[in-house]
């Protein structure tokens, strides 16, 4: 047995110990996660695909050195999860995928590419078959593109610094959405968002505007409370790029928006297409009840994925509002 091998065969190992420990909780031990009653994968898929990565790629070997494997299995729960409401999504809205295509557009839409250079997102991807990607982000893709412009929400809301504070907003929020103002005042909220209307495309946009409006008109359609339901309260942390911390969100209506004029989304990067799909499968999602395996973590109903059970206390939070509280 050479050296390499012994070098593999003790990196499994690694993996083997991760997942194979203790789980703790209601549920099937041997499940990895659930969305209502569909098993999205079982721990000892997790496990194979964890393995399989681990065997054929460097860099899978230098993370599990690192003692980070815990990322890439989370990735891998996540995906499971995201294609069982992707399947069903295309289901219920009638989406079809040319197969035939799949392996052409698989470059763009999965991969390096596709994640931005992140390298525990590449190595979740290459846990899973490219095709089965693609399909799935096809999906996810032509959820985007039907909902874009198609809806406008009107919010009220903040972005704070402060966890505790917009955790105290959220509650707030959704014990009685009619005391937004009050609220933001004995939290010392500054620049609230009131009545602010997000979603609508304007009648005609400028050729010389076109690029830039479509990317701002995509990064709205991927915001987390453009896939929530009227009456609810959505809390989440921002990225880590983004000054502000913690978004708090309130829907107070959800309408049709009127057709828009000009926009052309055919030159759209697949990858913000993708985004805003996803944010559709949010309702989905609330709805059925996502329950990963606690030995990968617990659910963020806002972002969609599985975090570390020690985040999700200070994680997001998704809320139906009291609407039909009295404002005090």
């Amino acid at each position: 047995m050479t050296t390499a091998m012994r070098r593999s065969i003790a990196l499994i190992a690694v993996t083997t110990v991760f997942v194979a420990g203790c789980s703790t909780g209601q549920g099937d031990p041997k499940v990895a996660a659930t969305v209502g009653s569909t098993t999205a994968s079982t721990v000892e898929q997790v496990q194979q695909r964890l393995n399989d990565v681990l065997s054929k790629n460097p860099q899978a070997q230098e993370v599990a050195k690192q003692h980070k494997l815990d990322l890439v299995a989370r990735g891998i729960v996540t995906q499971d999860v995201l294609h069982v409401l992707a399947a069903a999504a295309a289901k219920s809205e009638g989406i079809t995928v040319n197969e035939s295509m799949l392996p052409a557009l698989a470059p763009a839409l999965t991969g390096p590419k596709a994640t931005g250079g992140d390298p525990f997102l590449s190595l979740v991807d290459s846990a899973f078959p490219a095709n089965d990607l693609t399909r799935d982000r096809l999906i996810m893709g032509e959820l985007g593109r039907r909902s874009i412009g198609k809806t406008i929400v009107t919010i009220d809301g903040a972005v704070l610094t402060d966890a505790d504070k917009a955790r105290k907003l959220a509650r707030g929020l959704a014990a009685n959405p009619a005391d937004f103002q009050k609220l933001v005042g004995e939290l010392e909220i500054p620049e609230p968002i009131t009545d602010q209307n997000i979603g609508a495309i304007p009648g005609e946009i400028p050729p010389e505007q076109m690029a830039q409006a479509t990317s701002q008109i995509l990064e709205n359609a991927a915001l987390p409370f453009m896939g929530a339901p009227e009456g609810t309260v959505v809390m989440w942390r921002l990225p880590d790029s983004q000054q502000g911390g913690y978004a708090v969100v309130y829907i107070k209506k959800r309408a049709a928006a009127p057709a828009g004029n000009g926009l052309d989304l055919s030159q759209a990067d697949p990858a913000q297409l993708v985004a805003a799909g996803q944010t559709q499968l949010l309702a989905d999602a609330w709805k059925a009840g996502v329950q990963p395996n606690q030995r990968y973590g617990a659910w963020d109903p806002v972002l969609l994925k599985v975090i570390p059970t020690e985040e999700a206390a200070t994680g997001s939070m998704f809320l139906t509002a009291n609407t039909g509280a009295k404002q005090q």
